[in-house]
């Protein structure tokens, strides 16, 4: 332990060990932890390095989120302290409750540990520990009863926190159960504090310099009297270490005692501090004064007197910096003469960072006084606030809810109005306004809360911290309706550049945008990074009719005059739908649990190809001529006028991306449409911008075909092939192909006879009468037919039914069936169904 850590250790310290129904403080848990992991670190045959963090980081951190000021730097409150830690360990003090945190680097996990299983830090706060240590993503383990001994009392969390601790060291995160007495536990404690005075010796401190243990400022040495103790006093808690650590060379035993002056050793213990061995007592008379009584920290401690003290320029209590050169002197102080113990402490602890205070400049340290002026007097009033126990009969139950909800809340314009109003008129008493608007009890700080107030009020302006309040307000309004409703990439200049342009409107002239300022924000709002599963096209709103009043248009006016102007026979319908070379799907059937699926195929890029299919149908339930289909290929075989002849039901083109153009739509309605067609008819079409040039040929107006396009986006509810006929006869393919696959495996399906072959099958089967009712029901469903419909099986649930085809023959090879055909009702087997035609 360091000079300046040993120097923290007050009686209030020494007695929260001692007394058996008080509980430990943070600086007497830390002292004790800090022996711990010093013995192991020292220990020449460790398997890691372990790391101590003071509980007082925890504060601070939660002190500067609650002010808005910056993170505390962690390795400020690292002890024993490396380039390449492999273990941290952090005492963490909440509600008056001790736990501890274990960062293993080994296990890449967070153990806590609580002996009354309360765990009061969350475990996003114990990750946020771990990224400011270095180890992101650690997840947390908590440690149950199974694994540690749990507290059977109130004031013993800290003495378990030592034991997880030193368990921690000997056996890593092997936890085991260990019963304890926690009395005996309490002495052996103070007695391995009071043995682990801070000494200084030549051979001692070099071997700690050499190994690197510990803050450089612990290899210093104190003075005692006149004479340098130049002696090693080792350390155990237990005394279960192994021996080559305690008996090595250079250390004396375990047994040896020392002389201990008792009227000094009193003196020592007044101070709170463990006694030191002084070789002379300059005077009697000193020890046996009286001793002075002093409040330190808020109980009252005796203070020596007669103690040696440095002669200095400096203020009282103030040890002269090294680093400035100042040498130090000796002196005494008068008996008579005072020390308060708890400035001292104060004074020590703020030494210890005075190099870096000097080197920041004069706007910084102006911030940092008021920032410790606003954390004494919250103090002063949190602990006059609790003092006051009694409340005057005069306040009902009323007034102190009012006091509860006004201190939780700060008050709003209106009421601070109210307030001034009432305290410059003299309406009410002081006393009065302190219960009605909440302001504190001490009535010396209610009079300046007052005038702030006031000051705000006349101003009409709020302060900083109500204006910083409502630019946050302001700026987690923007940033969600950007995330929910606008649907725009969101980063964190983008909540910088809205509290900058914001913060023009609440009067913050001097708003800088940190990365801390940016991070509470991202808090408050509760967003953070994240993957975007997809894009939605962002669509500009028109002031035309939605979807369903276009339905609802188009059904009222031109479906109904299309069916009193045309018979079923004239009503046609047209539609393009892609077909891949080989039809798969994405799921089946496996057994559960399996991490991966695959299935077969017969080619991977005839899965992902495709090209164009383009059937017409009529009202009536019929196919309307040859279907026209576009290969995808760039160059057609010299051969294929020869190949496709023989597809009586198909007509056959490409193109270089499997899609109809234009030009071949045209194509489609010269040759195909028109002569299959009669005169006087309607044809329904989509939008499709291809269609126009179609519509415009001079054979459509000699036939007078009549051009009938259905609304933009109202294909699905409207148009008769995307309702009954292309979801069905993809289904259809799909199993015929599966079959093949399964039972063909000889038949190449993606090749272009085989895929043509399987393209006239099925539009011979879709073509028979018995499926005339699934073609209608499309011109049913759009209102053109309004003939009443039968029951109907689609034509994959007929032409492949299990139970109708699995038990016969094929009529041509005799092998086991798979399809039945729609016209006939023969049964096939896959390679036979392909040939077969009516």
């Amino acid at each position: 332990m360091d000079e300046e850590t040993w120097n923290l250790l007050l009686m209030e310290d020494w007695n929260s060990i001692t007394e058996t129904d008080s509980e430990l403080t943070n600086q007497a848990v830390f002292a004790l932890m800090h022996i711990v992991v010093r013995k192991f670190n020292i220990h020449p045959n460790k398997r890691n390095h372990v790391s101590l963090v003071h509980p007082d980081y925890l504060v601070a951190k939660d002190l500067a989120i609650s002010t808005h000021s910056p993170l505390p730097n962690i390795k400020e409150y690292l002890f024993f302290d490396q380039c390449h830690n492999q273990c941290y360990i952090l005492p963490c003090l909440r509600r008056k409750h001790f736990g501890i945190l274990f960062f293993d680097q080994f296990t890449n996990a967070i153990h806590y540990a609580d002996s009354l299983l309360r765990f009061d830090f969350t475990d996003q706060e114990v990750q946020g520990i771990a990224l400011d240590l270095g180890f992101p993503h650690q997840k947390v383990k908590h440690l149950t009863h199974s694994k540690i001994q749990l507290q059977s009392d109130n004031t013993s969390c800290g003495i378990f926190c030592v034991l997880y601790c030193e368990q921690f060291c000997k056996h890593g995160t092997v936890w085991a159960l260990s019963n304890v007495n926690v009395g005996a536990v309490r002495q052996q404690f103070f007695e391995a504090l009071r043995n682990s005075e801070f000494l200084g010796t030549s051979h001692f401190f070099a071997e700690e310099n050499k190994r690197k243990r510990g803050r450089p400022s612990a290899l210093k040495t104190i003075k005692s009297g006149k004479e340098n103790r130049a002696i090693d006093v080792p350390i155990s808690i237990n005394g279960n270490f192994p021996p080559n650590f305690i008996n090595r060379p250079g250390r004396p035993a375990l047994n040896k005692t020392w002389p201990l002056k008792t009227n000094c050793f009193e003196n020592e213990r007044s101070r709170g501090r463990p006694p030191k061995l002084l070789s002379v007592v300059d005077d009697e008379e000193k020890c046996s004064k009286p001793l002075s009584a002093q409040k330190t920290r808020g109980r009252p401690i005796t203070n020596p007197v007669g103690r040696p003290k440095r002669k200095s320029s400096t203020p009282e209590g103030v040890r002269p910096h090294k680093k400035l050169g100042i040498e130090k002197e000796e002196t005494t102080v008068s008996p008579d003469k005072k020390e308060d113990g708890f400035v001292n402490s104060l004074q020590l602890l703020l030494k210890k960072y005075m190099h870096q205070l000097e080197e920041q400049s004069e706007r910084e340290k102006q911030k940092l006084l008021n920032r410790i002026e606003s954390v004494v007097v919250d103090h002063l009033i949190t602990e006059s606030s609790s003092s006051s126990a009694a409340v005057s009969s005069s306040y009902d139950d009323e007034d102190l809810k009012i006091e509860e909800k006004a201190n939780s809340t700060s008050l709003d314009f209106s009421k601070k109005k109210s307030l001034i109003a009432a305290y410059l008129g003299q309406r009410e008493t002081l006393e009065r306004l302190i219960k009605r608007f909440g302001l504190s009890s001490n009535e010396q700080y209610a009079r300046v809360q007052i005038k702030r107030i006031e000051k705000e009020v006349l101003s009409n302006k709020p302060n900083r911290r109500q204006a910083y309040e409502m630019l946050s307000e302001r700026v987690k309004d923007i940033i969600e309706y950007a995330d929910d409703v606008e649907m725009i990439d969101l980063h964190d200049t983008d909540i910088v550049r809205a509290g900058f342009e914001q913060s023009i409107c609440f009067g913050i002239d001097d708003f800088k945008g940190s990365k801390f300022w940016t991070q509470g924000m991202k808090n408050k709002i509760g967003v953070k990074s994240r993957h975007i599963d997809a894009r939605i096209p962002m669509t500009e709103k028109k002031n035309g009719p939605s979807i369903d009043e276009k339905i609802k248009q188009f059904r009222e006016q031109e479906v109904e005059r299309i069916r009193k102007q045309y018979p079923l026979d004239r009503i046609f319908n047209c539609d393009q739908t892609a077909i891949r070379y080989e039809m798969v799907r994405n799921r089946s059937l496996t057994k559960v649990g399996r991490a991966k699926l695959f299935r077969r195929s017969q080619n991977k890029n005839s899965t992902t190809h495709s090209f164009t299919l383009q059937p017409c149908i009529s009202a009536d339930g019929k196919i309307t001529g040859r279907t026209f289909v576009t290969l995808c290929e760039r160059i057609p075989p010299k051969s294929s006028a020869k190949m496709t002849a023989p597809f009586k039901k198909l007509y056959v083109t490409h193109s270089y991306s499997g899609f109809m153009s234009s030009k071949l739509a045209c194509e489609w309605m010269l040759k195909v449409f028109l002569p299959a067609a009669p005169n006087n008819s309607v044809l329904l079409l989509d939008s499709w911008n291809g269609f126009i040039q179609m519509s415009k040929l001079p054979e459509v107006r000699r036939k007078n075909i009549e051009i009938c396009v259905f609304p933009k986006k109202t294909t699905g509810e409207l148009q008769p092939l995307d309702i009954s006929f292309n979801r069905q006869f993809k289904n259809f393919v799909h199993k015929l192909e599966s079959q093949i696959r399964y039972k063909a495996k000889h038949i190449n399906i993606s090749k272009r006879e085989t895929k043509l072959k399987i393209l006239e099958f099925a539009m011979d089967q879709f073509a028979a009468p018995r499926f005339n009712v699934l073609i209608c029901r499309g011109f049913c469903k759009l209102g053109v037919n309004r003939t009443p419909q039968s029951y109907y099986e689609n034509p994959d649930q007929y032409c492949f039914k299990p139970s109708a085809t699995s038990k016969t023959l094929c009529q041509t090879c005799r092998k086991l069936a798979f399809c039945r055909c729609g016209w006939c009702a023969k049964t096939y087997c896959v390679v036979c169904a392909i040939h077969h035609r009516h």
